[in-house]
């Protein structure tokens, strides 16, 4: 994503799952977005999906077991560097595991931002796979859709 697309050009981008916001720094989210918008066809549309990160801090579940079957979970969360921090420790037998995931936190102000950088607009938001409307207490997830200036 932070490298450029070459010479194609799409009608529509989609980014679905949260499968954005892992970066380590601020300026390689820009990247991203700036290479999308580039990819994009004049008028050609983003759609972007992210957590809800208002709801997702507020809600934060910070230690969490799971044991299914021989195998037991270990997840905690916590919020470091304005990213939502996930450990997960697995455990089978006796081998012992640890993971690592981080995510910002960007809000639909932060994407604006980004956004108006790429010379992207957004031109709708939903708060849900159902596309009802974005609201930042009670929505799951934020939906954007940006248009290519």
């Amino acid at each position: 994503m932070r490298e450029n697309f070459g010479d194609a050009e799409f009608d529509y981008i989609f980014n679905l799952f949260t499968s954005f916001g892992y970066f380590d720094i601020r300026q390689q989210h820009l990247e991203a977005v700036k290479n999308m918008a580039l990819a994009l066809k004049p008028n050609g549309v983003l759609v972007l999906d992210f957590m809800n990160a208002h709801k997702v801090h507020r809600g934060l579940v910070e230690d969490e077991l799971i044991d299914s079957d021989n195998v037991s979970f270990r997840v905690k969360r916590y919020v470091e560097d304005e990213k939502i921090v996930k450990e997960i420790f697995v455990k089978e037998d006796e081998k012992e595991l640890r993971y690592f995931e981080k995510v910002a936190l960007l809000t639909l102000q932060d994407f604006e931002g980004l956004f108006e950088q790429a010379k992207l607009k957004v031109i709708k938001t939903f708060g849900d796979f159902n596309l009802n409307p974005y609201s930042e207490e009670q929505s799951d997830r934020l939906i954007l859709m940006a248009q290519r200036a």
